[in-house]
């Protein structure tokens, strides 16, 4: 009996239905049987809001030591390149990979005319690795009457480049007054 509807009488179940029908097996193989191939894929849907900030993570440890760590800056000493006024090649004789350079220029500007240093650096053959650069250079307007002088002193720090092991100075400019000195160089 039916709650709510008396006289009327329960019904057959599905399963009950599909035996009558002619459905032979288990109730379980039944309801297995409803079950059809995977359909298509449906469209993909929007996409959703941005979640909240999560937790921050922990700690994180103390790394290793880093591969800069038995850097040896060497003084290159006067007596074996010293003061220089005119185009020269400085050629790293160290063992170790030479990393910067560093430099003290002199430039002293004279009557309107102005002076530069440049640099090439070279591989270990004498092949260009990176082409002329000028890094030092002063201006050739001196002043109103054109004819003050100035004297501008520097100190440059330049890289070695791809394994470079020469650089080659070139002083420019109308005005040749002008000096270069190594100080210092850093090898790995």
């Amino acid at each position: 009996m039916i709650l709510g509807y008396p006289g009327a009488q329960d019904g057959l179940s599905a399963y009950e239905q599909a035996l009558l029908d002619g459905f032979l097996g288990t109730e379980q193989q039944w309801l297995d049987s409803l079950v059809g191939p995977q359909g298509p894929t449906g469209p993909t849907g929007a996409t959703g809001g941005q979640g909240p900030q999560g937790p921050a993570g922990p700690a994180g440890g103390t790394g290793a030591a880093g591969s800069n760590a038995n850097i040896v800056i060497s003084t290159v000493a006067a007596t074996d390149y010293g003061i220089k006024n005119n185009d020269f090649t400085y050629t790293h004789s160290g063992n170790k990979r030479p990393l910067f350079i560093t430099v003290k220029v002199t430039m002293i500007q004279q009557n309107n005319n102005g002076s530069s240093w440049s640099a090439t650096w070279l591989d270990a053959a004498g092949a260009v690795v990176r082409p002329l650069v000028t890094f030092a250079a002063n201006n050739a307007n001196n002043g109103l009457d054109g004819g003050s002088s100035m004297t501008m002193i520097q100190t440059i720090t330049l890289p070695f480049y791809n394994n470079s092991k020469k650089i080659s100075f070139t002083r420019g400019g109308p005005n040749l007054v002008s000096t270069l000195e190594i100080l210092t160089v850093m090898e790995a």
